[in-house]
């Protein structure tokens, strides 16, 4: 087992435990929240991204959608299906990796702006009852992944697509092949978007913009769903802090498992980025070697089409390979002038081109001057 697939493994079990505590919470807390519904509707709509008013009646209505889809991103992780990028096997392989590598960008962008302003950390949201809470942080994971990245990310894929002449169901459904080299422009848009529809300070917003960018990729890889469940984890990861926010044992446990979580996702980067590298330099030394063949096989044939040409030629290498390859070695310069190039004459004896000195066949001498078999003398 090598040590991507450990580190892989590791991920997995993380993200596992990640994803049982936020549904854990969240079916915990459900019956609350029903319960919940009237106080709901006279919150402000901002906290899950819509503006107005909604009635009691139309927080049913939310909380039914986001349950549905909540529960769809789950089933992506179960059911191994060629439908879409999201439950395909194949492309989902490294998944988790990035999984970790989303917490870790959060956590670390999260500690930063918290140290420079400490009030982002003591949001209104906190003030509420808990089974409101359930419904602004798990509806605001929903809606958030609908607004800010399915939406604008379906229109630049579908007018890209449409300009390249690459509109299809399934290069919608698998965008990642599709629109490579085109990521980070796509990453960077969405993220402008996001920033100009929720309009916050510019703490808040740097946030925003962070996790939108990282959400972006991960849904552009590996599928809305998939992307869906990571900001839906992390929503309930907090949710869980906020719920034990009382009792300190458990408050560290959770910080501690996040952090570490957070290193493992710098890791693991690190180990991808390194893989990347090496499988590149492998690629590029295959391509060169096999370049190198193809010239070599092409002097090859020149030199073959030469001896068929040249009886003489030909008369030269039959005596070559018959002999033992030990016996093509001869003597580095010649004894008389010092020259090092060689003609070959009949008799097999090597006359020197700069004084005409002949070297007897069987003559021996330093080994450092070979002659390849199509008669040819190298240094």
């Amino acid at each position: 087992m090598d040590e991507i697939t450990i580190i892989d493994r590791i991920n997995r079990a993380f993200a596992w435990i990640g994803i049982v505590i936020a549904f854990g919470f969240f079916l915990f807390l459900m019956p609350q929240t029903f319960l919940s519904a009237h106080s709901i509707s006279h919150i402000s709509p901002a906290y899950y991204y819509l503006y107005g008013r909604v009635s009691t009646i139309d927080v049913y209505i939310i909380l039914i959608i986001s349950i549905i889809l909540i529960f769809a991103s789950l089933s992506t992780i179960f059911l191994k299906l060629n439908i879409s990028s999201s439950f395909d096997a194949d492309i989902n392989k490294n998944f988790y990796i990035f999984f970790s590598v989303y917490i870790m960008i959060l956590m670390f962008s999260s500690l930063i702006i918290e140290t420079i302003y400490p009030k982002i950390s003591s949001s209104a949201v906190y003030k509420y009852r808990f089974g409101v809470q359930n419904f602004i942080f798990s509806v605001s994971s929903v809606f958030q992944i609908i607004f800010l990245e399915i939406i604008p990310v379906s229109i630049i894929l579908i007018i890209y697509m449409i300009i390249s002449k690459k509109l299809s169901v399934n290069s919608f459904l698998f965008p990642y092949k599709n629109v490579k080299p085109l990521i980070p422009v796509i990453m960077i848009i969405a993220a402008g978007i996001s920033v100009f529809i929720t309009n916050y300070n510019i703490y808040e917003t740097t946030l925003i913009y962070i996790n939108t960018l990282i959400l972006t990729y991960i849904y552009l890889r590996f599928g809305m769903l998939r992307a869906l469940l990571v900001s839906f984890t992390s929503s309930g990861l907090e949710l869980a802090e906020s719920f034990f926010g009382s009792n300190h044992v458990i408050s560290y446990i959770i910080a501690f498992f996040l952090l570490i979580w957070a290193f493992l996702g710098l890791y693991s980067i690190t180990m991808l980025y390194a893989k990347t590298i090496e499988e590149r330099n492998k690629k590029m030394a295959e391509e060169n070697s096999r370049n190198g063949n193809d010239k070599n096989i092409d002097a090859e044939n020149n030199t073959i089409n030469n001896i068929n040409e040249n009886p003489q030629n030909a008369e030269i290498l039959r005596r070559l390979n018959s002999m033992n390859p030990e016996k093509l070695w001869v003597r580095s310069a010649c004894s008389n002038c010092g020259g090092v190039e060689f003609k070959i004459n009949d008799d097999f004896s090597l006359e020197c081109v700069k004084c005409g000195n002949v070297i007897p066949a069987d003559a021996d001498g330093p080994y450092n001057i070979v002659i390849n078999q199509y008669g040819n003398v190298k240094r």
